[in-house]
């Protein structure tokens, strides 16, 4: 759904969708219409189909009436019966028997060759016509299926002879008209034992014999049935008119999607397909007018955003008025853009070559009051005024070192501690002669960059713990260890040494060294921790960084 296309195809679909519910009612109606006109020609075609059959029967025994009265029985009789089946082709034999149904005379092969015809049902003076099926012995030497005719002649005592007709069931098939029927209709004919006479034959015995039933008890069948190739057909069944043969008709099933599918113009495969067909040109013309055209102005602007500033969309093929202001806008958007970038950028090196002056002039400016320290500590003769100078200078030296380390890092704001440290240790080991006391001093400062306040504050911090330590702890000689650690935002400055020290000295609150010690964990907010034991004696400051806002 965040497609365009798609959601203009969704729009799309909103809108013809009254007429495709308008489609759909008037294809049901549609359908539903032309199903029963099916309907009403099938039934037309069975009527139709059994007049055909009626017809020719009554041929048939209008036939066997006038045969009964002209012919008489005796010599001649099967050479008149042969002249009558000349002039009467539609008939297949004819014969003529007595109540018990030996033949008298007869035409053509009769009864399969028999001398006595076996009645299904003799003729009644209420009913003297009667029609059956048979199998016969047919011109080939084949046996098929005949439908036979048989009418009675009565005298007063009752039944005298009987008259056969019989036709091939072929024959009479031929003589239907089939011109009503369409390509898709099946026509079979059953008899009154659900035999198939014609077609038919896919059905079960039991599935005709319920339709027999019930058209004796309704008048008529209708259903479905599976044809031969497995497909759903409709089916009527009815009686011919001619006694125990029954007409069947069929033809495919008609579902709603089929009848649209061959009736499209008359269904809902029309608004369907104006609907596909709208979704295409939709699908197609925003490709063409809209997203191409966001595409390439999408890769331009991740180009300026990742920082090349001098892509632009430039020309667009063609693109409509709306789209072509937009890259219009951008482009101008992006220029000004990048001449502001260039004014700042300017003006923020021009600032930072100002502020690495000032820091630059800041440590020599300290760098000056270093050497007024070294003249005057020249001309002093009280070791102690020479001792406090000293300290003094140190102290200078490492703020120096913290304006050094800021002006020369990449980044103006923080400084390097580790670089920061060897420097600092370095020049103070000059001026503590560690080198002449042999001692050891090591540096390690596992922490992320410092800014210049916090710096400054561990600088002076590590300053007068180290003198301390090399005035009173290793002054024998020894191992001194300066650490700087963090642990997310608690920063923790450690001076260690493996000397004996002076506690009471240390501990002093009277003292120098102790009253900076605690200025400096008041001015980072931080807690002082101090530990002596047999390895030896360490200070230590811990406080959490500030959080910038």
């Amino acid at each position: 759904m965040h497609d365009l296309r798609v959601r203009f195809g969704f729009i799309l679909a909103l809108a013809l969708l009254p007429l495709l519910v308008f489609a759909m009612i008037q294809s049901y109606f549609d359908f539903t219409t032309d199903a029963r006109s099916k309907e009403t020609m099938l039934r037309s075609t069975a009527t139709q189909t059994a007049f055909d059959v009626v017809d020719t029967l009554d041929s048939a025994r209008e036939i066997l009436r006038i045969t009964g009265n002209i012919v008489e029985v005796g010599e001649g009789c099967d050479a008149q019966l042969t002249n009558i089946i000349s002039a009467v082709p539609s008939l297949d034999y004819l014969g003529i028997t007595d109540p018990s149904g030996k033949y008298l005379c007869r035409a053509n092969n009769t009864g399969n060759g028999a001398n006595t015809y076996e009645f299904e049902t003799l003729p009644k003076r209420e009913q003297p016509f009667y029609t059956e099926t048979r199998t016969v012995l047919g011109d080939s030497e084949r046996y098929e299926t005949s439908v036979i005719v048989s009418y009675g002649i009565f005298n007063s005592d009752g039944l005298e002879r009987v008259v056969l007709a019989g036709f091939k069931l072929r024959l009479l098939q031929a003589m239907m008209d089939k011109s009503y029927l369409s390509e898709d209709m099946n026509i079979a004919l059953i008899n009154r034992k659900g035999e198939p006479l014609t077609g038919g034959k896919n059905q079960t015995p039991e599935t005709r014999l319920k339709w027999i039933s019930e058209i004796k008890r309704t008048g008529k069948y209708e259903g479905t049935i599976i044809g031969p190739k497995n497909e759903e057909r409709d089916i009527f069944v009815i009686e011919s008119g001619a006694e125990g043969i029954y007409a069947a008709i069929s033809s495919p099933k008609s579902s709603i999607w089929s009848w649209s599918i061959l009736n499209p113009f008359s269904s809902l495969f029309v608004p369907l397909l104006a609907w596909l067909f709208g979704f295409g040109a939709i699908w197609v013309s925003t490709e063409k007018l809209i997203l191409t055209h966001l595409r390439k102005m999408r890769r331009a602007t991740i180009d300026f955003a990742d920082g090349n500033t001098d892509r632009r969309i430039g020309e667009l093929n063609n693109p409509p008025q709306s789209i072509h202001d937009l890259r219009t806008t951008f482009d101008l958007m992006a220029d000004k853009i990048t001449d502001r970038e260039m004014a700042i950028i300017d003006s923020l090196d021009e600032k930072e070559t100002l502020l690495r002056e000032i820091h630059h002039r800041v440590k020599n400016n300290l760098q000056i009051i270093i050497s007024l320290l070294n003249m005057q500590e020249r001309k002093l003769l009280d070791p102690s005024a020479k001792a406090a100078v000293t300290e003094t200078r140190s102290r200078i030296n490492a703020i120096s070192l913290v304006h050094r380390g800021l002006y020369e890092s990449r980044d103006l704001r923080y400084v390097n501690m580790q670089t920061f440290l060897d420097r600092l240790i370095r020049e103070l080991s000059v001026a503590l002669g560690t080198k002449q006391q042999n001692v050891k001093i090591a540096t390690l400062a596992s922490c992320k960059p410092m800014d210049a306040d916090t710096a400054t504050t561990i600088a002076l911090f590590t300053v007068e713990a180290l003198t301390n330590a090399v005035k009173h702890g290793v002054s024998d000689g020894g191992a001194i260890k300066v650490e700087v650690t963090q642990d997310k935002q608690v920063i923790t400055a450690t001076v260690s040494d493996n000397g004996k020290g002076f506690i009471e000295n240390k501990k002093s609150s009277a003292g120098t060294g102790m009253k900076l010690f605690k200025g400096f964990a008041r001015q980072v907010n931080g807690a002082l921790a101090f530990t002596h034991d047999v390895k030896g004696y360490s200070v230590s400051l811990t406080f959490s960084l500030r959080v910038e806002n």
